[in-house]
C-alpha cells in the first residue's frame, strides 16, 4: 500500500468510522457500534500520519507500509465484525474481532519495532 492507498483507505475507515458512531449515537447498535466507529476514525489518523511519514521519511517505506497494512486490515476486520454482531446477530467469522484486535497491535508494535531497532532500509 502506497501513499495515495493510504490516503484513501483512511478516507473510507474515517467515513465508516464517522457513520457507526452516528448510527451509535442516535440508538443504534449500542456501545459496541460506537466503539468499532471509534477505532475506525483513530486508525484512519494513524493512516494520514503514516502516508505523511512515508513522504518525509521514504528509507522507512517497509515500516509504514506494513503497520498500516496492519492496522487497516485489522482496523476493518474488527469493526465489520462488530457492526455485523449488532445490525445483524451473526459473526464475520468466529474470532474475527480478536483477530482483527491482534492485527491493530501487531501494526503498532511492528511500527515501534521497526522504528527503535529497524536499520535505514525500513
Amino acid at each position: 500500500m502506497k501513499h495515495r492507498g493510504m490516503i484513501a483507505a483512511s478516507g473510507m475507515l474515517g467515513a465508516c468510522g464517522i457513520g457507526l458512531a452516528s448510527l451509535a449515537s442516535h440508538g443504534g447498535g449500542g456501545p459496541a457500534l460506537m466503539t468499532a466507529g471509534l477505532l475506525l476514525v483513530v486508525h484512519a489518523c494513524a493512516l494520514v500520519a503514516l502516508a505523511a511519514l512515508g513522504r518525509v521519511w521514504p528509507e522507512r517505506e517497509f515500516a509504514w507500509t506494513w503497520s498500516a497494512a496492519l492496522l487497516a486490515s485489522g482496523a476493518t476486520l474488527f469493526a465489520l465484525d462488530l457492526t455485523l454482531r449488532a445490525f445483524a446477530e451473526v459473526r464475520l467469522f468466529p474470532g474475527a474481532a480478536p483477530t482483527g484486535g491482534l492485527a491493530m497491535i501487531a501494526g503498532w508494535i511492528w511500527l515501534s519495532v521497526a522504528m527503535l531497532f529497524g536499520n535505514d532500509k525500513g
